[in-house]
């Protein structure tokens, strides 16, 4: 893993691994191509074949103090700063040393001039859940009709039954109350927006009455996107 060195030329690069041991520091020199990092403030990487020029894949990182300078008083804060900032393109075939074990070439997992829907942004999640009922939702940035389909086989070969909800605003989320189920029972969900994108969870109805099983719970207080309150209530 690499991250940028905010005010300094400098990547520092770790083991994704254990303890994420520090491996070192790396910088973007200049080339016949490019002129060198004076100031990083953001990178992203990615190791598959973007035509002629990038055949192994691209390295991006942002120059925040680019030269020749530009240099004028910030009249907020008076710092000094340069505002000639720019974004370095790097082939990977360029920098084999920048990692200690090269990135292997991933032609399949992406594919950056067809990508995947990703409108469940914020993923999706069940709660209120009883001996024989619970709530599932979802947000889609895509106005349409979302599916949910649960099953007690996590290959869902067997759809116990469907439910759908419609996306009118797509800054709020939308949720089907599920009732028949069996308690003490684990369920997988699958759902489907209209934007052709799928997420799949899973969730388990409690115990009998009189059966005590344990308890487990999350709590969030806002839906907010970024804040990704679905993700942490799955997770419990």
């Amino acid at each position: 893993m690499a991250r940028s060195a905010q005010e300094s030329p400098y990547l520092q690069v770790g083991e994704c691994q254990g303890s994420n041991e520090y491996v070192g520091s790396r910088t973007i020199a200049a080339s016949p191509t490019i002129d060198g990092t004076e100031d990083t403030d953001g990178i992203d990487i990615i190791n598959v074949p973007l035509g002629e020029e990038f055949p192994l894949g691209l390295l991006v990182v942002q120059d925040g103090s680019n030269e020749p300078a530009n240099v004028f008083q910030d009249p907020e804060d008076e710092e000094i700063q340069n505002f000639n900032a720019n974004f370095k393109f790097v082939a990977l075939e360029e920098n084999p040393a920048f990692f200690p074990d090269f990135l292997p070439l991933e032609p399949s997992s992406f594919d950056p001039r067809n990508p995947q829907p990703n409108s469940l942004i914020n993923g999706i999640a069940s709660g209120d859940t009883t001996q024989d009922s619970t709530v599932l939702w979802a947000r889609s940035t895509f106005a349409g009709v979302v599916t949910f389909e649960y099953s007690t086989d996590a290959e869902f070969s067997t759809i116990v039954s469907i439910a759908t909800a419609t996306v009118t605003d797509i800054n709020a989320p939308v949720k089907v109350e599920i009732e028949g189920l069996q308690s003490g029972t684990e369920y997988y969900y699958r759902v489907t927006d209209a934007a052709g994108a799928t997420e799949i969870g899973q969730f388990e109805t409690s115990a009998e009455l009189g059966e005590q099983t344990g308890l487990r719970f999350g709590v969030t207080g806002d839906w907010r996107g970024e804040l990704n309150p679905y993700p942490a209530i799955n997770n419990v």
